[in-house]
């Protein structure tokens, strides 16, 4: 796994945290250990934890067996875990939650493979790297449906995509890359592998750790956020300061407002947009100037990864990241055409310099009086409000144009009324494209990803 550029043994501490310090000799000796304490290789190990150095140990771990880390998320209730774990044939779970049961699954704790403290009593002459038959990852995204799609890749593929993402983002030794991001996400398990490869630091944070006062006290100097997190760094002199600290800032997710563009350019921040996926393993193109007119699109296309829009504007992807397919009733499922490309489903084009532009998903877009709409793009106009931390744009019925465009959004302040919102939008948006209503989001919306839950805001206003 470690380059030959540079000894292991001068280098500073792959895994930080609060706690803990340990150098890859002690990381890699603690993912050996484990390996030889799980089950036969081949099976799918569920994953149901925080981010920690120890869930991070865990999973590279169970790849080092042989094994395929299926990775939970932590806020997915009993029911959809379930249906996730008997989708893809998981029969045991190692969790760091205590007394955590679920039928028909045998249920580990983490401290019971996992002893950082007694790390030192480990063989320090364990290679630092994953075994000669590593096994992968298994990732949940949700498609438009709702339904939790698992995404399966190999190791080699984790590796192809962060030796790109490096090339166009460097790391080097002395560096700090919060994780800042859940390593159920794929865009967070990307940062385990880039600082792996690469001899920099991860650093875990404190799980109720204010962000900005992480970067400042623990020398961070590289971060992934999503443009909420970013949004509100910005809100504050510490977090503007917290920024401007930091050699790279990547944001992902989606779009990036262009007042936040703008004001991280103005704060003078190296700021990076993005596009990617999961079934790409995290990042696909990459910004990699600072310049405003760049970073109101997704850059160019990273080393390892082919893009190619088609005649109705779809972007399609293939290269060495590309996922071996979905696991559906334990079966790996490609989901590829016959040229090997996969349909991201989200429609673009690249400009003159070769940078994507992604205009929005071809399942979100809906026909209101004969005109498209892309829930993006409003989307993307109601967050460049200041007053404004969240919105999501969804389709209702109407008898005259067939459907027209409603909005939730989060905000401190009284909702406008909708002749507010056309004189604020007025310039951003075309009139037909202004939500004809606007709600609150409920207090108890929790975002269980890094994109919007379409389905349960549809669901949502059908209760309305």
């Amino acid at each position: 796994m470690i380059p030959e550029a540079f000894d292991n043994t001068t280098l500073p501490p792959i895994f930080i945290s609060n706690d803990y310090s340990l150098s890859y000799q002690e990381v890699f000796s603690i993912i050996y250990s484990t390996a030889l304490k799980l089950e036969e290789e081949n099976k799918n190990i569920a994953v149901l934890c925080d981010n920690s150095p120890e869930s991070a140990l865990l999973i590279l771990a169970i790849i080092h067996s042989g094994s395929r880390a299926a990775m939970l998320n932590i806020r997915e209730g009993e029911t959809s875990i379930s249906e996730q774990l008997n989708n893809v044939g998981c029969d045991i779970m190692i969790t760091d939650r205590k007394d955590f049961s679920l039928p028909g699954i045998k249920v580990v704790n983490i401290a019971d493979l996992i002893s950082i403290p007694k790390c030192s009593e480990l063989p320090k002459d364990i290679q630092p790297e994953i075994g000669t038959r590593p096994g992968g990852t298994i990732f949940f995204t949700s498609g438009s449906s709702g339904r939790a799609k698992a995404v399966f890749h190999e190791w080699g593929q984790h590796i192809k995509s962060a030796a790109g993402a490096n090339e166009n983002i460097p790391l080097e030794i002395a560096d700090r890359y919060l994780l800042s991001l859940p390593l159920y996400h794929v865009g967070g398990f990307a940062i385990l592998i880039r600082c792996l490869i690469s001899g920099a630091s991860v650093f875990f944070p404190a799980k109720n750790g204010r962000l900005e006062e992480t970067i400042i006290d623990n020398g961070i100097t590289h971060i992934s956020l999503v443009e909420t997190q970013l949004k509100r760094l910005l809100e504050t002199e510490k977090g503007i300061s917290a920024l401007k600290q930091l050699k790279h800032i990547l944001v992902g997710g989606g779009p990036v407002s262009g007042s936040l563009i703008k004001a991280s350019i103005e704060n003078g921040l190296k700021l990076h947009t993005s596009y990617g996926s999961t079934e790409m393993a995290s990042q696909i193109c990459t910004t990699s100037t600072y310049n405003i007119e760049e970073l109101k699109t997704s850059g160019r296309v990273l080393k390892y990864r082919e893009i190619e829009i088609d005649d109705s504007r779809e972007i399609l992807v293939k290269g060495q990241t590309l996922f071996r397919g979905y696991i559906s009733e334990g079966k790996i499922i490609k989901n590829i055409d016959n040229e090997g490309w996969y349909h991201t489903g989200d429609c673009g084009y690249f400009d003159s310099n070769k940078r994507l532009i992604v205009t929005g998903r071809i399942d979100n877009m809906f026909i209101s009086g004969g005109e498209n709409i892309h829930p993006e793009e409003i989307e993307k106009a109601l967050t460049s409000l200041e007053f404004v931390d969240f919105a999501v744009v969804i389709p209702v019925a109407d008898d005259e144009f067939g459907k027209r465009p409603i909005a939730y959004i989060k905000t401190d302040m009284e909702i406008p009324s909708r002749e507010e919102f056309k004189n604020l939008l007025q310039g951003k948006l075309a009139p037909f494209k202004i939500p004809d209503r606007f709600y609150p989001v409920p207090k108890n919306y929790q975002q269980k990803g890094i994109k919007p839950d379409r389905h349960f805001f549809r669901s949502l206003f059908q209760k309305q």
